[in-house]
């Protein structure tokens, strides 16, 4: 029995070089010539981590210092750092990028399972042979006697199954990865979609869980092992135990068909297998001939680069291999075929190595393998002709502005295409479990189908040909809700004007998520409507029918459009003002160089109060005239005897009316002194009748003066028969009524009564 057939858990891991390689700068290192690992010439093979004692030390300190137990896996994540399957010590050991010191990430030290749903590195492991990184930094571990892929978490450290239930056996193909039965699984490698391949040794296939978590099986029965199918179907070809499997850039599967000592290839167009390397024979021959002529023994794992070279760890041959694009020709890389440990510094070809494993090249042409009969890591540098094509980093600069139901990041490139160029861009937008996603080949990029109001957490990655790079730091973002037109105006009221109306309101209760840019008052009567828009409250509509009633509204108008209407209320504008009709029912009365107008109001006042009224008499040319607010109205100054022609005209804030029809009117005069009465004392039981002269005199406020004469007589008179009023002697003045209103005059001698 041979030493792989004793380690019985396979003692190896297969690694994607497409997915496990430092992130740094691939310019850089191409004009350089050097490896991650310093100035060290092409060709050459160091030690990276491990002393060379068989256990476990070192966590803490350098990583070429610590013992290690027989590692077998390899991986890289996309910063640099440096993940070993410690298989012997059942852990995960981690060494920094940055400081070169070792750590272990996953395991106890004591074989078992246990730990799910806990820090992985209170969790037990079993034989891990393999170990794989993503690239979002999540650990993936072959825990091989367990039976088991198994994975932490990058964020929270915490350990999970997600493939096998701990059974050794094959079945589950079509259902969950986490309910199917592997048998002792090995290497593991991810395509570009993001597909875990596993090489499940005793089942002798190769198996893939997609990212939706459903195995299936891509090559082997499953059932048993053997060598057949090269120019059929991989699902109908038999394997023997094979340890590695990786995945290039189009997606074509390698695997390492460790029993058979060959590496079988399975092509992504066709799904058919068919052998690229190893006769068969468990021997060591055939450099510099084609690979399919070549012996290799018990192949563990392989490498592609981005030229198509394959490099093999040709484990009972204590050989890393390569196979060269093109021409297929095969040839030596490092070791002598002799197991042991020699040769640092020196040239990879004159060194020994003891059974190497696991394989992963970076960035820099620096290969790095499982020296696993030596308990270290070794790396031979390659140089930039063998480097390997990995994944973006991480878009740089990335910042979100919120849209309305999306979101648009813009961000500027990685500071690595990964060696490749990149051909797209995939922002990612999640809220609540739910991820809207948006591609293109450049900034920036509006993710759709967002909720308005929700807090979405947002990230960018880049792809090349191998597939996609890490995410970007998360921004977050809240998109706005779709805008809309905005309500009805609020609290309308409207106040008439002539021929215009006035409507006041408030703004509506939502202006639909955008701002309100115009409002729009509508009135409509008679058929006829008007409308005005304006900024904001009040709005006027004018030329308006007067009298005619209107049912006005407000709506308001955003980005998206009008809003409804508000509630409508009816308003009747005024009619033009305009000067009153002229007063009615004019009478005039005449008195001394006076007359007196008296009037009612006009029939109509023009729709404006009547300030004021006016009265003027007319006689050639010459008119006089009294204003008041109130009828009567006394027009003084005229000339008694004259005929005048007088009328009445009513005002207001349009103006003057039209003027009553005329009047014709005389003054009296207004007597002298000594002028004789217009009456004479009536006859009395006194007698001879006496005709006195009496003589008025106006007292100007409507009432009269008069004194008797001769002298010793006295007037006795009545007015309207109401009673005596008497004049005393002659020279003596007292008050009488107008003499209209005198009915009966008594003149008697000084000194008698009447």
């Amino acid at each position: 029995m041979n030493r792989i057939e004793s380690f019985r858990a396979g003692i190896n891991s297969s690694t994607s070089s497409f997915r496990q390689i430092a992130q740094c700068y691939l310019a850089i290192f191409l004009l350089l010539q050097i490896s991650v690992a310093g100035a060290i010439p092409v060709g050459t093979i160091t030690t990276v981590a491990g002393n060379g004692t068989t256990g476990y030390s070192g966590d803490g300190g350098a990583a070429k210092s610590a013992a290690l137990h027989n590692p077998q896996g390899v991986a890289l994540d996309q910063s640099g750092n440096l993940y070993i399957a410690d298989t012997y010590g059942h852990r995960i050991r981690k060494v920094s990028a940055a400081t070169g010191v070792i750590s272990t990430l996953a395991g106890t030290g004591i074989n078992g399972y246990s730990g799910d749903g806990g820090a992985a590195a209170s969790a037990m492991l079993n034989y891990p042979i393999a170990v794989r990184v993503d690239n979002s930094g999540n650990v993936y571990i072959a825990d091989h006697w367990n039976h088991r892929i198994r994975k932490i978490n990058a964020a929270t450290g915490i350990i999970t199954t997600i493939a096998g239930n701990g059974t050794g056996a094959f079945g589950g193909d079509g259902g969950g990865s986490t309910v199917a039965s592997l048998n002792y699984p090995a290497g593991m490698a991810f395509d570009n979609a993001g597909n875990l391949y596993v090489a499940d040794v005793n089942n002798h296939a190769i198996r893939k869980i997609s990212t939706q978590g459903i195995i299936s099986t891509v090559a082997g029965t499953g059932t048993s092992s053997g060598f057949s199918g090269d120019g059929g179907m991989a699902t109908s070809a038999h394997l023997s135990s094979p340890y590695g499997v990786t995945v290039d850039g189009a997606g074509n599967i390698y695997i390492a068909d460790s029993g058979n000592h060959r590496v079988r290839f399975v092509s992504v167009g066709t799904g058919q297998i068919s052998t690229v390397a190893g006769n068969g024979n468990a021997a060591f021959n055939g450099d510099g001939g084609v690979a399919t002529n070549s012996s290799i023994f018990f192949p563990y794992d392989m490498v592609t680069t981005v030229t198509g070279d394959l490099y093999i760890s040709d484990g009972n041959n204590n050989r890393i291999r390569k196979v060269a694009a093109g021409t297929g020709i095969i040839s030596t890389v490092a070791g002598t075929g002799t197991s042991g440990f020699s040769g640092d510094g020196g040239s990879s070809t004159s060194a020994t190595i003891g059974f190497p494993t696991g394989l992963v090249l970076d960035i820099s042409g620096g290969l790095y393998f499982a020296d696993n009969s030596n308990s270290r890591i070794r790396m031979v540098n390659l140089g930039p002709s063998a480097v390997s094509i990995i994944a973006p980093s991480a878009p740089q600069t990335v910042a979100a502005a919120s849209g309305i139901l999306q979101a648009t990041l813009s961000f500027t490139a990685p500071a690595s295409n990964g060696g490749a160029t990149i051909d797209s861009y995939t922002a990612s937008c999640t809220a609540g479990g739910v991820t809207q996603t948006a591609s293109g080949p450049s900034s920036p990029l509006t993710v759709t189908g967002l909720a308005g109001g929700t807090v979405y957490s947002c990230s960018v990655y880049a792809h090349n040909s191998v597939g996609n790079g890490v995410a970007s730091a998360a921004v977050s973002v809240v998109p706005s809700s779709p805008v809309t037109a905005p309500t009805a105006p609020q609290s309308v009221s409207v106040t008439s004007g002539i021929q215009q109306v006035t409507l006041s309101f408030t703004a509506p209760a939502s202006n639909g998520g955008a701002a309100i840019d115009s409002y729009t008052a509508s009135c409509s009567g008679g058929g006829v409507t008007k409308t005005v828009s304006g900024a904001n409250s009040p709005l006027t509509l004018s030329a308006l029918t007067g009298g005619m009633t209107y049912a006005c509204s407000v709506f308001a108008h955003n980005s998206v459009g009008n809003g409804p209407a508000s509630t409508v209320v009816n308003v009747t504008p005024a009619s033009p003002v305009t000067a009153p009709s002229a007063p009615q029912s004019v009478t005039i009365t005449s008195g001394i160089q006076q007359v007196t107008l008296s009037f009612s109001t006009p029939a109509t006042n023009g729709g404006a109060a009547i300030d004021s009224y006016t009265a003027s008499c007319t006689v050639g040319g010459v008119t006089q005239t009294v204003t008041g607010t109130t009828s009567p109205l006394v027009v003084t100054g005229l000339t008694a005897g004259v005929q005048y022609s007088c009328s009445v005209t009513a005002h207001n804030s349009a103006g003057s009316s039209s003027a009553t029809a005329g009047v014709s009117v005389t003054p009296s005069p207004s007597p002298s002194v000594g002028a004789e009465a217009v009456f004479y004392c009536a006859e009395t039981l006194y007698s001879p009748v006496f005709n006195a002269r009496v003589a008025t005199v106006s007292s100007g406020d409507g009432k009269y003066f008069m004194r008797s004469y001769p002298s010793g007589w006295i007037l006795g008179v009545t007015t309207d028969g109401a009673g005596f009023y008497f004049i005393p002697p002659a020279g003596s003045l007292t008050y009488l009524d107008t003499l209209a209103n005198v009915s009966n005059a008594y003149c008697k001698p000084y000194g008698l009564g009447f």
